[in-house]
């Protein structure tokens, strides 16, 4: 990753399949460090490539509705004067997958 003379935005994305639910159960350290980010003033979004529709079930189904901040599908089109070098003001989370 290039260096960024900015911070990461606290705003926090999590995908839905393999990374949140895995083989149909949630993965528990990372609901409740998403939690856990959010009372610290983080925005965190749950996001998946399969819409929003199944996000917000996934919320549902688990009682997860104080845990993230908005439940979206992933960006099919992204408008962004930078093109995907906005990317590099962005970090990767690996310790919960």
């Amino acid at each position: 990753m290039a260096k960024s003379k900015f911070a990461p935005a606290k705003c926090l994305a999590i995908d839905v399949d393999g990374t949140l639910l895995k083989r149909g159960k949630i993965n528990w350290p990372l609901a409740n460090w998403a939690k856990q980010k959010k009372l610290e003033g983080f925005e965190v979004i749950l996001w998946t490539a399969r819409g929003r529709p199944h996000a917000a079930a996934v919320v549902e189904r688990f009682g997860l509705q104080d845990h993230f901040s908005a439940v979206i599908g992933k960006p099919g089109y992204i408008v962004d004067d930078m093109g995907w070098g906005w990317t590099r003001f962005t970090k990767i989370v690996t310790k919960f997958l």
